[in-house]
This record gives C-alpha cells, structure tokens and sequence, in this order.
C-alpha cells in the first residue's frame, strides 16, 4: 500500500508492506534538491506511531544552514 502525506510542505510517500504482526515501509521525500530515503523493517503496529512521528522529525530537521543552527545537514 502507500500514502502521500505533506510534513510541513515537504512531499513524503509512505510505501509499506503489511504482514500479520506489523509492516516494512519506505518514505521517500526530496528536500533542499536531495533526494532523500527512510526505511522501517518490522515495525510493529504498537510502535507505528512512535515510527512515524521520528521519521516526521527527521525530515522536519534535515537541511539546517551551514552555520551550527543544531540542525541535521546532509550527510
């Protein structure tokens, strides 16, 4: 299955595959001209959640300026 969702006008496309005790999933988004990849391997439907909401803030922090605004930059 898959889903578009926008965090914080950044695209991101959920892709998972379901199995009976949870899901993989890849979310692909591009920001600041990179393309950009976050994978999930057996996640459980009780840490959904928790995934989803750290996957959030990783593409909410990604691309701080050069200078040390405690940003994540491009790795």
């Amino acid at each position: 299955s898959n889903q578009e969702i926008n965090q914080n006008g950044v695209p991101a496309y959920f892709l998972y595959k379901e199995s009976g005790e949870g899901y993989d999933s890849d979310i692909y988004f591009a920001k600041n001209n990179q393309n950009y990849k976050i994978s999930g391997t057996n996640v459980t439907y009780d840490n959904s959640e928790y995934f989803i909401n750290s996957c959030k803030n990783i593409i909410d922090t990604i691309g701080g300026s050069s200078s040390n605004d405690g940003k994540i930059s491009r790795w």
